[in-house]
């Protein structure tokens, strides 16, 4: 019993002791960590205002102009707490930091689209914002190149993923998987992230349709097809975060 006793005391005294370091050494290290790379980047936006607008003898006034109006303030706050909470310890950060100067310089609330891109920067590592930022430029890539899998249709861009064509005069190897593609699999976490988000989606687009006897095309009698095609679509304006992304990147 006594030996309980004292494990238990020791383990207070553990608790106690980690509690006070834990504090300093992992919660103020990482936040102050975290705080300044996204000062970094919300310097970096600002500068580029002041560098067109503000003189150097009125930097400190247009600063205390953007820390005493209430909105702006509001802004950075909610800035600073999503950052507090990142996944990732650099990029994420500086992106929230850049777009929080943007929608600060330009005195406004973020727009819906603004907000999506908080969401995704406070959630995704370093490498996982990297992973959709090269994702988004080969899809420009192969829209260029035109390749036949992608297109751009309206304010957004399509990927067929997968398809499956099922003859009525071919035997089926077996059933067809009309679940979703998975997309960790196919392209990696941070692609469910988005999902979840709401800025990926999915869909299964299905057709089928009759032909007849054709001898050149080799067809020797009537049948039908039926055409299954699983698609990933997202807004085109996804550019605009992997360009953050970008400017985000350590020099």
């Amino acid at each position: 019993m006594s030996i309980v006793v004292a494990a238990s005391a020791i383990g207070e005294m553990i608790a106690k002791g980690l509690a006070k370091k834990f504090g300093t050494s992992v919660i103020e290290r990482w936040t102050r960590y975290r705080a300044q790379r996204f000062l970094e980047g919300f310097c970096k936006e600002l500068g580029r205002e002041f560098q067109s607008k503000v003189t150097n003898g009125k930097v400190d006034e247009a600063l205390d102009e953007i820390l005493s109006n209430e909105k702006k303030s509001e802004a950075l706050f909610d800035a600073y707490r999503a950052v507090s909470l990142a996944k990732s310890k650099k990029i994420g950060p500086r992106v929230i930091g850049l777009l929080t100067g943007k929608i600060v310089i330009e005195d406004r609330a973020a727009t819906f689209l603004e907000q999506d891109f908080f969401v995704v920067a406070e959630q995704l590592s370093d490498d996982e914002l990297l992973e959709f930022a090269s994702f988004v430029r080969e899809c420009d890539k192969n829209l260029l190149e035109r390749k036949k899998d992608i297109k751009e249709v309206g304010g957004g861009i399509e990927i067929q993923l997968h398809e499956e064509n099922l003859d009525s005069n071919w035997k089926s190897k077996g059933s067809v998987n009309l679940a979703p593609i998975d997309l960790r699999e196919y392209y990696g976490v941070w692609a469910l992230k988005l999902r979840n988000v709401g800025l990926f989606s999915e869909r299964i687009d299905e057709r089928s349709y009759d032909y007849q006897e054709d001898s050149e095309r080799h067809i020797d009698e009537p049948g039908s097809m039926r055409e299954i095609k699983w698609v990933l679509s997202f807004p085109s304006n996804l550019r605009e975060l992997a360009t953050l992304i970008e400017r985000a990147i350590p020099d």
